[in-house]
């Protein structure tokens, strides 16, 4: 995670609906680890073999790999080349495998492309995952604004309703506890990027601590953020306890030349992203964050899509800020792209509601729900604004799913684009991904971000 990204966000209570959803029924449950993953996806190829089938995921390092060099991701399929590339003269050929959003950005840019590399199925979860994912099968419910008798794992593997779904998005596992570093960097319609901000950041999940038993968890989600740069900024710092029931008290601001930790109960909805330039809603951080109640969400169903996957090139020196970040679209040659499955998942606003988007279409990739593609549209029905959402399989760490996760948002109105947690060069090791660790306890309290920064 995703990085200002998940964080500065939002004092959130995830609403969900008013009655109970039901967990599947254990005749139900048996497909998975049969003809389903114990996550739900679909085990088997697609029909013509552009999909394979599941095999287990990346868990051995590739011999490029040096375990001294904890976190530093070498490519595993650096050796491939591009199978086909999309662009704008040749994408109607495609056009059943692209969003609405990567459309007109192609349409917009002459020079954008998708270059698509064979598919591989990387994902992977600890064992521990794995069982509390299936336990969460038959017993995990949504009723009202919190989730019931729901343990450590995906909570829905076998979702029925939308919000389920949504669920499983915000919940989707990248680890206990662990730690990076990115920045936030905005590029506008003159093509020349801007760091916004540099930040170390932790991320702690209660949810997937062995202390969640199903019934005790309150904080589902605790971020820190210690901003680096620019001077603006330097020294603030973000205290986020993502609460499902209490979303009065979550965020928390350190800011120093006051001195003082104050609330910011405001970083919700369609509040504008601090550090996006404009160009992001606080609910379209990851593709999807925070609250659900001002929308009405709805599988539409399954298919096959063009989507971002195993992009460990972006920890590389060749996509170094002044080589990936271009104007309306990032170089094609840092970006991999692969088919895969995905959810598809519709949220069309409430009547009463207000946001500034009418409807939301989320691509989401089966087997890790916290990959993909997500379209946003105006009150016209016009698309306005699209989110992709990237992120590299953590082989070098068993307790991680995927690491480094990022997300690019575009302005299509204004031709401006906003990449959260960008890499290189700001990790702590250049070309480095997060890494686990635990933050100590008393650094998750808001009397703590009035003390010296954390190295």
């Amino acid at each position: 995670m995703n990085c200002l990204i998940k964080l500065t966000a939002v004092a959130l209570a995830v609403t969900g609906c008013l009655s109970a959803s039901a967990a599947v029924s254990p005749e139900e449950a048996r497909q998975l680890g049969d003809t389903l993953t114990p996550w739900g996806a679909e085990k088997a190829a697609n029909k013509d073999g552009s999909i394979p089938a599941y095999a287990g995921g990346l868990t051995n390092p590739p011999a490029s790999y040096d375990p001294a060099k904890k976190g530093v991701l070498t490519d595993p399929f650096a050796d491939e080349k591009p199978l086909y590339s999309v662009n704008a003269k040749n994408m109607a050929q495609y056009a059943d495998k692209l969003s609405d959003g990567l459309k007109a950005a192609l349409a917009a840019h002459p020079d954008a492309r998708l270059d698509v590399y064979p598919s591989h199925r990387t994902a992977a979860y600890p064992k521990w995952v794995v069982d509390n994912t299936l336990k969460n099968a038959t017993q995990c419910k949504e009723v009202g604004e919190k989730l019931v008798n729901c343990v450590g794992g995906l909570p829905f593997p076998m979702p029925k309703t939308g919000n389920e779904l949504i669920w499983d998005h915000q919940l989707a596992f990248m680890g206990a506890s662990f730690r990076g570093r990115g920045a936030t960097v905005f590029t506008g319609a003159s093509g020349s990027p801007v760091v916004m901000g540099v930040n170390d950041y932790w991320f702690d999940y209660p949810y997937y601590l062995s202390s969640n038993n199903g019934n005790n968890v309150t904080d589902f989600e605790r971020i820190r953020y210690d901003y680096q740069e620019p001077a603006r900024v330097a020294g603030e710092k973000i205290l986020l306890h993502y609460k499902i029931e209490d979303a009065s008290d979550n965020v928390w601001q350190y800011i120093p030349g006051q001195r003082r930790t104050r609330l910011s109960p405001d970083l919700s909805y369609d509040t504008p992203h601090p550090q996006s330039g404009g160009v992001a809603a606080m609910d379209e951080l990851y593709g999807f964050y925070g609250p659900t109640d001002r929308f009405d969400f709805k599988i539409v169903g399954k298919k096959e899509m063009l989507i971002p996957y195993n992009n460990f090139k972006l920890y590389g020196a060749e996509c170094s800020l002044d080589k990936f970040f271009r104007k309306g679209f990032p170089n094609p040659d840092c970006l991999r792209w692969e088919q895969h499955r995905v959810w598809v998942v519709e949220g069309t606003l409430k009547n009463g509601k207000r946001h500034i988007f009418s409807k939301r279409v989320f691509y989401i990739d089966e087997d890790t729900y916290n990959v993909g593609v997500y379209d946003n549209y105006d009150m016209s029905g016009k698309i306005y604004r699209f989110d992709v959402q990237i992120g590299t399989p953590a082989y070098n760490d068993p307790e991680l799913g995927t690491s480094g996760l990022a997300t690019l948002h575009f302005d299509l109105q204004v031709g401006a684009w906003v990449m959260d947690n960008y890499p290189s060069p700001y990790t702590p090791i250049k070309g480095a991904a997060n890494i686990s660790e635990k933050l100590p306890e008393r650094e998750w309290q808001p009397d703590a971000l009035a003390g010296a920064s954390i190295r």
